[in-house]
């Protein structure tokens, strides 16, 4: 889950407080004008708290993520891993790009992604990714009490996202009233859901 915000460490401390959640620096996104921390929720999943670097950055990620966190911090995109990026690309008719980050500790993380610009789009649908070398550079031993994400709720057209989705997956999604897009995310925590919305 990709959680816009308008100020990183505002977002870093906020996680904290309310939620109870740790993170840590993830760096910046080179030619996408944005960066991030990581909040790891246990199975290698996580909610990337993504705040705009520059804002005269050429992709359209750094001005739409600007207009969604106008008017509050909230989530703004979904990331799958599908168990074979390229046969979901090819589906789709999607072109893979490369992407990395430099973390604060110098390590370079790095990751091949399809359907960015659908994240952005109308219907804001998820997008993919496959990691590269070691995965995300996600803290493991952090936020160890959760045990991954329960569900993602979106608003939006069902019927869309499956065939986007394709009708076999299983993921954890629900649908609800709002506009196109991640509307909340619920983290499991012992007996107990967070619920980031």
């Amino acid at each position: 889950m990709i959680y816009g915000v308008a100020d990183l460490s505002e977002a870093v401390r906020h996680f904290a407080e309310r939620f109870g959640l740790e993170s840590s620096p993830g760096g910046q996104h080179p030619g996408l004008g944005t960066e991030n921390s990581l909040v790891p929720v246990g199975h290698g999943q996580y909610i990337e708290l993504m705040a705009v670097r520059d804002p005269s950055a050429s992709h359209p990620l750094p001005a739409f993520l600007a207009t969604r966190v106008a008017e509050g911090d909230r989530p703004v995109a979904v990331c799958v891993a599908p168990g074979d990026l390229d046969t979901v690309a090819a589906r789709l008719s999607l072109e893979i790009v490369a992407g990395e980050r430099r973390t604060p500790a110098g390590t370079v993380v790095r990751w091949r992604m399809a359907g960015l610009e659908a994240a952005l789009g109308q219907h804001r649908l998820p997008f993919f990714i496959e990691w590269q070398g070691t995965g995300p550079g996600l803290d493991v031993a952090m936020n160890g009490d959760c045990d991954g994400i329960a569900w993602v709720v979106l608003g939006g057209d069902p019927a869309i996202l499956e065939d986007w989705l394709g009708h076999d997956h299983s993921l954890p999604l629900h649908f609800g009233e709002g506009e196109s897009g991640p509307l909340s995310v619920g983290v499991q925590r012992g007996t107990e859901i967070l619920v980031v919305d």
